[in-house]
C-alpha cells in the first residue's frame, strides 16, 4: 500500500509538470497572437487568417455563394487620436484604444476576427455576408463610437475604409484597397465608412493596376 501510494504521488507531480508545460506553451501562444494592451489578435494573426482565406479561394474552397455574401476587411481608425494622446497623455489614450476595442468587439459576432494592426488603427475580418449587411454592420459601429462618451475625453470618431475579399491574390492586395478606402474617409472629412469598390466604381478612385501571372502560395 505505502509503494502504491508513492506511486500514484509520483504520477500526479507528473501530470502536474507535463500541465504546466502545456499552460506554460499555451501562454506563449496567446502572446504571440495577441495585442497586449487590448487582447485582440495582432498583426501576426491577421496575416495568417487573410492568408488562409485567400488560398482557400484559389484553391476553389471558398467562392461567392448564391445568396450573393462575402468576406471582407475594414481598416478602421481613430481621428485625431494624436490630440488625445497629446492633450490628456497616453495613459488617456490607451483607455481610449481599450474602450474602442470593446465598442468593436460587442457590434461583431463570435465568428468575425478583430485585430490591433498598430497604433490607433484596427481591422476586422467579417464572414459570409452580402454588401448591404456590410455596410449595415460597419456604419453600426461607426455610429456606437461617435455617441459614445469615452472617459475624460468626450467624443471620439473614427473613420473607415473596407473591401470584399475575391481576387485579389494576396493578403497585401486585399489590405492596401481597404487602406485606400480609409486613407479616402480621412482625406474627405473623417467620420466616416467607404467602401472602396464603390469609390473606384464611381470613379472616385482609380483601380489598383498589378502584374498578372500565377502566384505560387507556399
Amino acid at each position: 500500500m505505502i509503494r502504491q501510494s508513492e506511486w500514484v504521488l509520483a504520477d500526479l507531480r507528473i501530470a502536474q509538470g507535463m500541465l504546466n508545460i502545456y499552460a506554460n506553451f499555451a501562454k506563449m501562444l496567446f502572446d504571440s497572437e495577441r495585442d497586449t494592451l487590448t487582447g485582440l489578435f495582432n498583426r501576426k494573426k491577421l496575416d495568417q487568417k487573410l492568408g488562409e482565406l485567400l488560398t482557400g479561394r484559389i484553391n476553389g474552397r471558398k467562392r461567392k455563394n448564391e445568396q450573393g455574401t462575402d468576406d471582407y476587411l475594414a481598416v478602421f481608425d481613430l481621428d485625431h487620436f494624436k490630440r488625445i494622446n497629446d492633450n490628456y497623455g497616453h495613459l488617456i489614450g490607451d483607455e481610449v484604444l481599450l474602450v474602442f476595442a470593446g465598442l468593436m468587439r460587442n457590434a461583431l459576432r463570435d465568428v468575425d476576427w478583430v485585430f490591433r494592426y498598430g497604433g490607433e488603427e484596427f481591422v476586422v475580418l467579417i464572414k459570409d455576408v452580402s454588401p448591404g449587411t456590410i455596410a449595415s454592420i460597419l456604419e453600426r459601429i461607426w455610429v456606437k463610437v461617435q455617441n459614445h462618451g469615452f472617459p475624460q475625453v468626450g467624443q471620439v470618431t473614427v473613420s473607415i475604409g473596407y473591401t470584399a475579399i475575391a481576387d485579389q491574390k494576396l493578403p497585401p492586395y486585399v489590405f492596401e484597397e481597404a487602406d485606400k478606402a480609409l486613407y479616402y474617409a480621412k482625406e474627405h472629412g473623417r467620420n466616416q465608412v467607404c467602401d472602396y469598390r464603390e469609390l473606384v466604381r464611381s470613379g472616385e478612385l482609380a483601380p489598383e493596376e498589378r502584374l498578372g501571372g500565377s502566384v505560387e502560395l507556399f
